[in-house]
């Protein structure tokens, strides 16, 4: 899954990424998220991670700008 914001972000973009890959193994899924640093995060990032974050595989890339988007 690709996930702009995952905890530990703690506004609901990050949980809601979250709780939907804590059920994906009881359907026969093993989810992997790819995602930010926490860096560019900004505010809103809580110290101690969630509990359902602790078996998932995360992989966290640099952020690249694009020109003309924004963030």
């Amino acid at each position: 899954m690709a996930a702009y914001y995952f905890p530990p972000y703690a506004d609901v973009s990050g949980i809601r990424v979250t709780k939907f890959c804590k059920y994906l193994p009881l359907h026969g899924w093993q989810p992997m998220v790819l995602t930010v640093d926490p860096r560019y995060y900004g505010t809103k990032v809580v110290e101690r991670l969630p509990p359902e974050v602790a078996g998932m595989r995360v992989r966290r890339l640099p952020f690249v700008a694009v020109p003309g988007a924004t963030v």
